[in-house]
């Protein structure tokens, strides 16, 4: 391991220590205006679903602990990643039977797909009939996971992505003004420091200040919130489908 890498690793081990991780980040996280209505909204979302799931683009599983006791089999699926169970071809079927799962989560994922036609028909032909799809994806967020981050979604353009093969049971904005402003600050802040390895070192030396100033803006971003009644700077979407 070179000697940037050990340093980033140590200093995100600290972070971490200090300010939690996914899912369930510290509010004095830089990333917790970004997350935490989408946590909040998938706590209450997954308790209630089970049987066979398949979470598509599962990472590090980490909503894997949120589910019913009531799942049957739980499958991860990423292109990538050491505790994925099925690694998957990007712009490939699905390697699934058809109504293969009775849920299917897919968070802040759809964003990196480049053919989205064929992941949203795959999802459909593995869900059963009655299947339950949980969908996320980002409104307005900075660009990330580059050189796969292909679009943005409005409420109305996921809605119009399911609808023909799913009953569209809940469609909820995530976030206000003051969160998309204050996610969209920190995470500029984190993406600057990062450019150089001089601004890298200087973040760790002052990781307390980065901690305070991060509390303060999460702080005063969701006062600001309370100040927005327009429903029209939601920085996520989160769709509840049941498959026809």
């Amino acid at each position: 391991m070179t000697a940037p890498s050990a340093f980033g690793a140590a200093y995100q081990s600290i972070y971490n220590a200090l300010c939690g991780s996914a899912p369930s980040p510290c509010p004095w996280h830089f990333q917790w205006l970004a997350t935490c209505d989408l946590h909040r909204d998938l706590r209450g979302l997954l308790l209630n679903l089970g049987g066979d799931v398949l979470d598509l683009g599962c990472g590090a599983k980490p909503y894997q602990s949120w589910f019913s006791p009531s799942v049957c089999s739980y499958t991860g699926a990423d292109v990538s990643g050491e505790g994925v169970d099925v690694l998957i071809e990007p712009d490939a079927p699905l390697p699934f039977a058809d109504n293969s799962f009775d849920t299917l989560l897919c968070t802040q994922v759809l964003e990196h797909v480049r053919d989205l036609g064929l992941i949203v028909g795959e999802i459909a032909r593995v869900l059963r009939p009655g299947g339950a799809l949980v969908a996320s994806a980002p409104f307005l967020y900075n660009l990330h996971g580059a050189p796969h981050d292909y679009r943005r979604f409005t409420e109305f353009g996921l809605r119009a992505l399911f609808e023909t093969d799913f009953d569209i049971v809940d469609l909820r904005r995530q976030g206000k003004v003051g969160s998309t402003g204050g996610q969209m600050l920190l995470n500029f802040v984190e993406t600057s420091l990062n450019q150089r390895r001089a601004t890298r070192l200087l973040k760790a030396l002052l990781l307390p200040v980065w901690i305070l100033f991060s509390t303060s803006v999460n702080l005063a971003a969701r006062g600001v919130d309370l100040l927005d009644g327009t429903g029209h700077f939601s920085h996520n979407m989160l769709l509840v489908g049941r498959r026809k």
